[in-house]
């Protein structure tokens, strides 16, 4: 289910009726605003070389000091808000077998032990 309560929570057995409906609706939506999109056509092409777009990227991504706070955000949302998906390149430098079951089960404790 799409729009409705427990939205995160996908349930294919409980779509029916206007469940299925609702569903049917926001994909039908969701379709008709992709084939409204436009074609682009880049203005023209560069040939000076992909160094000089990047840095010329770079150059225009730190001029925006609103553009450099969402990067700063986005990178500290990724690293203090998901540390589990790093827990596997963390445990291969303890060079142990159980080094991985003991950093999962540390995040649980950790956060029984600040109650």
């Amino acid at each position: 289910m799409i729009i409705g309560r427990r939205s995160a929570v996908w349930r294919p057995w409980r779509l029916t009726g206007i469940g299925l409906r609702r569903q049917f609706v926001t994909f039908a939506f969701s379709l008709a605003l992709l084939f409204s999109l436009k074609v682009t056509i880049p203005s023209e092409i560069s040939r000076d070389g992909d160094m000089r777009a990047l840095t010329e990227g770079i150059r225009y991504a730190f001029s925006r000091p609103d553009l450099l706070g969402t990067y700063i955000v986005d990178l500290l949302a990724m690293a203090l808000a998901y540390p589990v998906v790093m827990l596997p390149f963390v445990a291969a430098h303890f060079h142990t077998v159980y080094a991985l079951s003991v950093l999962y089960c540390a995040l649980p404790a950790a956060r029984s032990w600040q109650r």
